[in-house]
């Protein structure tokens, strides 16, 4: 059980819940789209549209529990996101610097447990499993 809880698997399913909900709070009667921009990026499209990329991110997450190739385009789109609004946020001035912190913790986060994490032979095709590396000590 534990094992599950420190997967790869557990980490996406987590970004996929958070984006997809994150997605789902950008629609109408959650949010008016007709409201005036809570930063730069909500001046180049209104929130449904930002809620439907929120949303197919997570989808994306999920989707790269199953199909494992996917995982690290699905990993980069969800961190990149963040990131993205993190910047947006702490550019737009006043205290969008405290709702960047949360954006800065998930992409930080995820970006570290990920990036240290188990590296599987079939997304790193040029990699050799470990247990089947010559011990350089022993040449």
């Amino acid at each position: 059980m534990l094992r599950r809880l420190l997967s790869d698997e557990m980490g996406l399913l987590i970004l996929g819940v958070l984006g997809t909900a994150r997605g789902i709070s950008y629609f109408p009667p959650l949010v008016n789209p007709d409201r005036s921009p809570a930063h730069l990026l909500e001046m180049v499209a209104p929130p449904p549209v930002w809620g439907v990329v929120w949303v197919l991110a997570g989808a994306g997450c999920l989707a790269a529990i199953a199909w494992r190739r996917s995982q690290p385009i699905a990993v980069g789109t969800m961190v990149g996101m963040h990131f993205l609004w993190a910047f947006t946020f702490v550019t737009n001035g006043g205290r969008g610097w405290v709702t960047s912190i949360i954006y800065l913790s998930v992409f930080g986060l995820a970006f570290w447990g990920f990036a240290r994490g188990r590296r599987e032979p079939e997304l790193v095709p040029h990699e050799l499993p470990e247990r089947t590396r010559a011990d350089p000590r022993k040449e």
